[in-house]
């Protein structure tokens, strides 16, 4: 397994991404580790220990940090598990998985199972959808998945993105989140 960093000063340059972007939550979180086969994975969480959880996982070259800040509005009303993907986040082992089987999808469930989560709502954007579709080849019972593809309205960081996005996310999640994430 090789890394997605060509050097220790690349990991880093995305580290200090991490905690730029973390800077910017307003709500409380904590980082914690999950231990896996491949290795121990990070999941940064937030949102009240009592609200309905939901996984959210990122897309290539990100961290669970670049897309909290951006589905912030769920930590209004979901527990909110943003799991940094092995091997595409500075936050997690250099291990790379195979993407020619469902090694993804065994880490994910693995992630899931060591967070105490079963058939809960996945909202994965991109590369985070590979993942997620190796997931349900692999554990189809434990996540209901939305995949938010590489699209026309991103970068995230638009109002239209946002708009676009609490759309798809209104009937994925019961009416909770579409409010508080198109603000």
């Amino acid at each position: 397994m090789t890394s997605i960093f060509k050097d220790d000063t690349a990991k880093q340059t995305m580290l200090d991404w991490y905690e730029r972007f973390r800077a910017r939550l307003t709500v409380p979180t904590e980082s914690r580790q999950v231990p896996t086969r491949f290795g121990d994975t990070h999941v940064l969480v937030g949102g009240a220990a009592t609200a309905p959880p939901v996984v959210i996982v990122h897309g290539a070259m990100a961290s669970s940090a670049h897309l909290l800040v951006e589905l912030a509005a769920l930590l209004e009303t979901h527990r909110v598990y943003a799991v940094d993907v092995i091997g595409q986040s500075p936050k997690t082992p250099h291990a790379r998985p195979s993407v020619k089987n469902n090694d993804y999808g065994i880490w994910l469930a693995e992630v899931l199972d060591g967070l105490g989560l079963q058939r809960v709502p996945l909202v994965a954007l991109s590369w985070g959808g590979f993942v997620a579709v190796r997931l349900a080849a692999h554990a189809p019972s434990l996540a209901v998945t939305e995949v938010i593809p590489n699209c026309k309205h991103c970068p995230p960081t638009t109002d239209e993105f946002r708009d676009w996005l609490g759309g798809r996310l209104h009937g994925f999640l019961g009416g909770r989140a579409s409010a508080a994430v198109a603000s």
